[in-house]
């Protein structure tokens, strides 16, 4: 009998451990991964899809008071943001489609990325993150690393404004005359090979002198690539310098935009640049090495 609650034991403490290993261990600086769930009519919504984005996955159920509570906040902090590139996508734990979408109406959540996948707490995103309860929360970065796990709405909101309006940033990553800063950065600048040409603090540096080549740019903790070319004898022309759909350069050219905070929005190739998903504002269009200035209306 003693041989026998021995083997019952050893057996119960491997079927337990066991299922203590399949929730993963997720921490800071973690690649987030990825999942599907389905949105509110059906359609597939995964994370990859809103890379690029700053997104807060939110976990919750509608049984869930604290979760519930936690929305107002998730409202506010959503409208003021969103503009930035800031997205929530929330995850529900339900496992009946109606008492979701009766909570998503009766809390007024207005971002569009809700998705739920029916299975509760045998959702394969509950192991994938390690969900021991809820509310749960992660902050992913635009590169689709875990930013912050679990953080109250003070830190989240910390956070946010400083990767928004104060990550130091430059641009551009080609460059005949000039790289500029978003905020006042010191900054050294290392040849090819390993010597340093250029160092110091400002907001914009003239690299006109540099011969042309690839340099390494170190600023505020950061290490980039940025290469060096010279300018065209017959520079790039573009318009409308007030655009609301597309924008068309004098030749074919790769082309970087950026926005005001120095963070590129998108590259590519060609002699017309559809901008029509753009938010409202001024951006940068670096064509061969040269900045100009466009406002999308």
């Amino acid at each position: 009998m003693k041989h026998l609650i021995a083997i019952w034991l050893l057996l119960f403490c491997f079927f337990f451990s066991s299922a203590e290993n399949t929730q993963t261990q997720l921490a800071i600086g973690d690649k987030a991964p990825d999942f599907t769930v389905q949105d509110q009519s059906g359609k597939p919504l995964s994370l990859s899809s809103l890379r690029g984005k700053i997104v807060l996955i939110n976990f919750w159920t509608a049984s869930c008071e604290p979760c519930r509570l936690n929305h107002p906040d998730l409202y506010r902090i959503y409208n003021t943001y969103k503009s930035y590139g800031f997205e929530v996508l929330s995850v529900s734990l339900d496992t009946k489609k109606e008492t979701w979408v009766n909570a998503l109406k009766m809390d007024r959540i207005n971002w569009p990325n809700n998705g739920i996948d029916l299975q509760g707490w045998n959702s394969k995103v509950v192991s994938l993150y390690g969900l021991k309860s809820t509310p749960g929360s992660f902050l992913i970065s635009e590169e689709g690393n875990i930013l912050q796990i679990n953080q109250d709405k003070i830190a989240l909101e910390q956070t946010l404004h400083y990767l928004i309006f104060d990550q130091p940033r430059f641009y551009p990553v080609v460059a005949n005359t000039t790289i500029y800063f978003n905020v006042i950065s010191k900054y050294n600048i290392v040849d090819s090979k390993g010597y340093s040409v250029l160092k110091g603090r400002a907001k914009e540096v003239s690299v006109a002198a540099l011969p042309p080549g690839e340099y390494t740019l170190t600023y505020e903790n950061k290490t980039e690539k940025f290469l060096k070319v010279q300018p065209e004898q017959t520079p790039i022309t573009f318009y409308p310098t007030r655009v609301e759909d597309e924008i068309t350069l004098s030749r074919e050219a790769d082309y970087y935009i950026y926005n005001q905070r120095g963070k590129l929005e998108f590259k590519g190739n060609g002699t017309t640049i559809d901008v029509k998903k753009l938010p409202l504002g001024v951006y940068y269009l670096c064509v061969e090495g040269t900045i100009h200035s466009f406002f999308k209306k």
